[in-house]
């Protein structure tokens, strides 16, 4: 059985949309610095599959189709493998909050299903995120290799201090470097 880096998708890959707001066509989607580098990084350097698991209640919310998101994930694999990076898997959350569905972050519904399909072992696999809620899922699908990445921070505030919950990095990059490094003691 394998193990996976999953990635946040809004504020870990790509710039946040102000508050209230979401990234649902090309023209709003700005890649990070440095994270198409990384993820070639990563692709190279690690044997590890590689998941996007993201929440997109647009879709849940009407201000954009199931389709329109799709078209825009695959426009953004395509760019990623593009500079020659690689993305084995993309989940998705189409659910409001209110919603309290399984798959919606903090739930850890998208790493279960991503586990199950891709036979990945959660226990083994890490996840880089920009919030809690991303750390928080992840723990509760098992996941124990978390880094939260400051790039995406949506806070004014630092994040809360967590004891060895997460490792803070600056970014991506610095996560990936961390990732691998790991990944070559073991």
């Amino acid at each position: 059985m394998t193990s996976a880096i999953f990635l946040d998708r809004d504020g870990t890959l790509n710039e946040q949309a102000p508050p209230h707001e979401h990234v649902t066509t090309r023209e709003q989607f700005r890649f990070l610095p440095g994270v198409l580098d990384a993820l070639a990084f990563l692709a190279q350097n690690s044997e590890r599959r590689i998941a996007i698991v993201t929440n997109q209640s647009c879709i849940g919310r009407g201000t954009a189709t199931r389709a329109q998101v799709d078209a825009l994930h695959a426009w953004m694999v395509g760019q990623i493998e593009s500079a020659g990076g690689r993305v084995d898997g993309l989940y998705i959350c189409p659910h409001r909050f209110e919603d309290a569905c399984r798959c919606r972050k903090p739930g850890p519904g998208m790493f279960l299903d991503a586990a199950r399909e891709m036979g990945v072992d959660l226990g083994r696999s890490v996840i880089v995120g920009n919030t809690i809620t991303d750390m928080i899922a992840a723990r509760c699908a098992s996941v124990r290799e978390c880094y939260l990445s400051l790039a995406g921070w949506p806070y004014e505030h630092p994040p809360p201090d967590e004891g060895d919950a997460y490792t803070v990095t600056g970014d991506l990059s610095d996560a990936a470097r961390l990732i691998v490094a790991r990944e070559r003691r073991v």
